[in-house]
């Protein structure tokens, strides 16, 4: 496991805890998304000043004969789902993030030499870097048969 590693874990869960009181401040802003919000948002302001302009939708609301008691009361069981949603929202993206964050920050180290066939040309510079040569040259006695194959 890298040094890194609980680092990364414990900013994300820090971050986390970030995100779940901006989720807090931004759920009203998610919640007036919904149109039923919208709506008893306008029907509000409507009834609070005559002189607000009346919409499309909330013509619709008065000639079907709509509640605003109820409307108000749907609206804020919006708000209320949203305020409970969006933080968990928030936290779950950065703990993610956080984890991904992890697999992409480890050490990978190859314990056998590989051969970037994609990217080899064949033109045995990498000759040198090769282990069992690195063997012969330092002495070693090279093995009979060879355990390492190229993939060309």
């Amino acid at each position: 496991m890298n040094v890194r590693t609980p680092l990364i874990l414990a900013v994300g869960v820090a971050l986390g805890a970030v995100a779940t009181l901006a989720g807090l401040w931004a759920a009203p802003i998610f919640a007036r998304a919904h149109f039923t919000v919208q709506q008893a948002d306008q029907i509000r302001r409507e009834m609070a000043d005559p002189s607000v302009p009346k919409t499309l939708q909330s013509d619709a609301f008065r000639l079907h004969e709509g509640n605003a008691e109820e409307l108000f009361a749907q609206a804020a069981a919006v708000e209320r789902r949203f305020r409970v949603a969006t933080p968990i929202l928030f936290a779950w993206c950065v703990i993610v993030f956080a984890f991904l964050n992890v697999g992409v920050n480890r050490d990978r180290r190859r314990e056998i030499y590989e051969i970037d066939c994609a990217a080899c040309l064949v033109c045995g510079r990498c000759f040198s870097s090769c282990p069992i040569e690195k063997r012969r040259r330092a002495g070693g006695a090279a093995p009979a048969k060879a355990t390492e194959t190229s993939r060309l």
